[in-house]
């Protein structure tokens, strides 16, 4: 199958899953009549969507708000990346363990100290992500 310069992003917003397939100035959208609960039934209803758009690209995105995505801001003075990255993820390690992945959002407000909203959410997320990638190519 030849792969196209498509992109796929998909959102897993409280329950709802959606996707649109994005090529140029044109779009398909499609959105699940599932309320999802559960890591299973999302794995599976994402595997629906590349039939569903027709979608033939390489590139996907995946944003997920759920209640159990949780965030915490942090406020700290400026830090080199790979220092922020440490500091981080003992910040992720001491709230979560090693149950969840993190990610942050940096709020730059002038003459402040730096904001960094934390990300925190469960493996879970980023292993069906994945799974969904590994089987539909």
């Amino acid at each position: 199958m030849k792969k196209t310069n498509e992109k796929l992003l998909i959102q897993f917003i409280h329950g709802k899953l959606s996707a649109i397939v994005v090529s140029g100035s044109s779009s398909r959208e499609w959105e699940s009549e599932t309320f999802i609960l559960e890591s299973s039934q999302l794995y599976s209803e994402m595997c629906l969507i590349p039939e569903k758009l027709n979608f033939k690209g390489e590139e996907v995105s995946f944003c997920a708000a759920t209640p159990a995505i949780d965030f915490i801001l942090l406020k700290i003075q400026p830090l080199k990346p790979a220092e922020l990255e440490m500091f981080l993820e003992r910040k992720a390690h001491a709230a979560k363990g090693n149950t969840h992945i993190f990610g942050y959002t940096s709020i730059k407000v002038p003459d402040k100290e730096d904001n960094i909203y934390l990300h925190l959410v469960p493996e879970v997320y980023r292993q069906v992500f994945l799974d969904f990638c590994t089987k539909c190519g």
